[in-house]
């Protein structure tokens, strides 16, 4: 009996801190998100990252209805539409002239590919 009563505990114990390591993860992960968010707006705001950039990547991965309404990617008169193998090949040109600033110093973003 106290052995069974031990094995209960323990599996108690387990399902708890798998619960509280299945919530640390998906913080870790939010956390992530909006870090990447922020390089992404603050690079835009500062001219390193261009509009046209930001729209593909957003254009190509954001699929759910609401959001891309939310987004306004439905809109008929966004000027692109490409294909996710054209977002992630314009994601190599990210420290290209083309995307960077003059300072050249721009951190190499395009290696986080998770999405929504």
């Amino acid at each position: 009996m106290l052995l069974m009563a031990n094995v209960a505990r323990l599996r108690e114990q387990l399902a708890k801190l798998q619960k509280e390591l299945k919530q640390a993860e998906r913080k870790e992960k939010t956390r992530k998100y909006i870090l990447h968010g922020i390089a992404l707006l603050k690079g835009l705001e500062s001219g390193g990252v261009k509009q046209e950039y930001i729209t593909q990547l957003l254009d190509a991965y954001i699929t759910k209805a609401s959001d891309r309404e939310f987004l306004g990617l439905n809109n008929p008169q966004l000027e692109t539409s490409v294909s996710k193998t054209e977002a992630i090949k314009t994601t190599g040109d990210l420290n290209s002239s083309e995307h960077s600033s003059d300072n050249g110093n721009q951190p190499n973003h395009h290696e986080y590919h998770n999405h929504y």
